[in-house]
């Protein structure tokens, strides 16, 4: 209505329309589509390129009002999803679609739903499950912590498997330390616990410590975590939190200032890497890496 009266629109979710406003009107870095992991020639404004282009832009307000319209136009699928004639709503799923081996969802061939593995937390209870029946999501929260725990541990560090054992989550510590100093490292567990339940969890900075927890754990640079942070605040709340790489440094040091095993396991690693080639999961699985084994970035 607010486009009619004033005799102008913009379709976000065009890209010829879109890609005019912000590469030739607004003249904003080009983002072009990336197949097989390599840049093309082609423009694109897919969500990954207008949540990069937001950090590129300093957080341009068109891009983030396109970021937000498409949010809101992905939360219409669900307000607006058909049913079937019994008021069910079904999916179709493509038990082969992937290359990681997860199951790909999509409208049912009965023409209803949509693809219910992305149903919102807000949205999910419109959906209902039958009598005596429940309908539930199933994910192992935290579960990358103990892991990387156990292995600190191996090395001589038991300050994360006790944090955890404590029922402290490291990124609540980490976001203490971040804003109070690292002078928290001298509290005890027990001195600590009321203060992590007052930590924000729906704030930026708790979403951006359990970034820089798991990313660090696994290599991550400070430029790869603040991107994460970009697009999956945008993916789970509609609308981009941009970390700048300095405030993820500063993060990372003090979550490895608060377990310097990580530092060790990953040393110990890289060492395996380099004179084996290899490494075996906890599974049996094992991979083998056949980049140069002088570089670092092979490893990461």
């Amino acid at each position: 209505r607010m486009s009619q009266l004033i005799g102008y629109g913009l379709n976000v979710d065009s890209v010829p329309t879109l890609c005019d406003f912000l590469y030739a009107t607004l003249n904003l870095p080009h983002q072009f589509k990336k197949e097989f992991g390599r840049n093309t020639d082609k423009l694109t404004t897919n969500n990954l390129a207008l949540v990069t282009l937001f950090r590129q832009s300093n957080g341009h307000h068109a891009v983030a009002a396109a970021l937000k319209l498409r949010a809101l136009t992905t939360q219409l699928d669900s307000l607006l999803a058909d049913t079937d004639a019994d008021g069910r709503i079904r999916c179709a799923y493509n038990l082969v679609g992937t290359e990681t081996g997860r199951l790909t969802c999509y409208t049912s061939p009965t023409g209803s739903g949509f693809n219910l593995q992305t149903v919102s937390k807000k949205f999910r209870k419109l959906f209902g499950a039958g009598d005596a029946l429940l309908l539930a999501q199933c994910d192992l929260a935290g579960a990358d912590g103990w892991p990387v725990a156990a292995h600190c541990a191996a090395h001589g560090d038991t300050a994360m498997l006790d944090d955890l054992r404590a029922s402290l989550k490291p990124a609540k510590i980490i976001a203490l330390m971040h804003e109070q100093g690292a002078a928290m490292m001298r509290l005890t567990r027990d001195e600590l616990r009321p203060m992590c339940a007052r930590v924000d969890k729906d704030g930026w900075l708790y979403f951006a410590c359990k970034r820089v927890q798991h990313g660090t754990s696994y290599g991550m640079g400070e430029r790869t975590i603040s991107d994460t942070i970009l697009k999956d605040s945008y993916r789970d709340t509609g609308a981009p939190v941009y970390v700048p790489e300095a405030t993820c440094r500063t993060i990372k040091r003090l979550f490895m200032l608060r377990y310097p095993g990580l530092e060790r396991w990953h040393a110990a690693l890289q060492r395996q890497l380099k004179t084996r080639g290899t490494i075996t999961s906890a599974s049996g699985h094992t991979r083998v890496l056949f980049g140069p084994k002088h570089d670092n970035k092979t490893f990461r």
